[in-house]
């Protein structure tokens, strides 16, 4: 069997797990605190699985000590997310040991393991075609779910969790929820693939939460993956004249902290210098909060520039 072959058996295992169920916040969210809090200055980290289950305060699943292909890279299984989201890749792994070890990630990493996951999405997209026969959603349906789609899309991006009652989903939708909605918390799984999961997961929403007895849905935001926002965010401040949507100030000075913690100073004085940063409804800690991580960046970055010059006898000038 080819490695692309097995690469798409776990990712369409993967897939419907964390599809099929109504997710909130994971057991791995842990080790993504913990690898996003490693110092700037160290790119490998190896850990023992022992080590892992200290992290995370419970153990690892039994297909971890027995399934190298559980710690593929991927965004499609939640353990994996946790370290990529954080800036890292599983770079190797001796389960004779049960050891793993861990890197920081480069530009080149990310972009070949997006280009890996189109691949891999598009094959498992074919096989779930289907399922919009086979679940009974028409057309008419699809269309009545975009105004939730909608709804969702307009809520301020500052406000992390919406709470609606079945009505409130019946009347943006022009009609009653099936019944199904009701007597089961299935109706409500994270489900690319329905009507209804489409239109929040697209939204940019995850459901966290459904109580079927006072018929209500909590949603929360989607976790934001800065491996991959950041980086596209900064190539069009520097590339592109196309007209970019603006972060919040708050969300700005979030990227530029991620960037510090991980080493990407270029990046980080970017965001500062040209992302349209804002800070007149900052406080004075969070003014100074995010002035010392710019400062600390761009200190970083005049290093590498006095380096270059000590190896090139000044005739070299690095702007910073």
């Amino acid at each position: 069997m080819c490695v692309y072959s097995l690469v798409l058996q776990e990712s369409l295992v993967n897939y419907e797990t964390t599809n099929n169920a109504v997710k909130g916040m994971t057991k791995y969210d842990k080790l993504e605190e913990y690898l996003t809090h490693r110092p700037a200055m160290k790119g490998k980290c190896i850990l023992s699985f022992q080590e892992i289950e200290e992290i995370i305060g419970q153990k690892l699943p039994k297909k971890a000590r027995e399934d190298q292909f559980w710690w593929l890279n991927t965004f499609m299984s939640k353990q994996a997310e946790a370290w990529l989201d954080a800036g890292w890749k599983m770079a190797g792994l001796d389960m004779h040991s049960k050891k793993v070890k861990f890197e920081r990630m480069t530009k080149q990493d990310l972009e070949e393991l997006e280009r890996q996951e189109r691949i891999i999405k598009g094959a498992i997209k074919e096989i779930f075609t289907s399922n919009d026969v086979q679940n009974g959603e028409s057309l008419r349906t699809k269309r009545n779910y975009r105004n939730l789609y909608r709804f969702l899309k307009q809520i301020p991006a500052d406000q992390n969790q919406v709470a609606l009652s079945f009505k409130n989903i019946g009347t943006l939708i022009g009609a009653r929820l099936p019944q199904t909605a009701y007597s089961r918390k299935s109706w409500w799984a994270n489900k690319i693939s329905t009507a209804q999961g489409s239109a929040w997961l697209k939204g940019g929403w995850l459901i966290e939460n459904i109580y079927l007895k006072a018929e209500i849905a909590t949603f929360r935001r989607k976790g934001e993956r800065l491996v991959r926002s950041i980086p596209r965010y900064v190539r069009g401040l520097l590339e592109t004249s196309a007209n970019l949507g603006k972060p919040t100030p708050y969300t700005l000075a979030k990227w530029i902290r991620f960037c510090r913690r991980v080493g990407w100073y270029f990046e980080a004085k970017v965001l500062y210098e040209r992302g349209g940063l804002n800070t007149e409804s900052f406080n004075d800690e969070e003014c100074a909060e995010v002035d010392e991580d710019y400062a600390v960046c761009k200190r970083e970055l005049y290093r590498c520039g006095q380096l270059l010059q000590e190896m090139t006898g000044g005739s070299n000038h690095v702007k910073n």
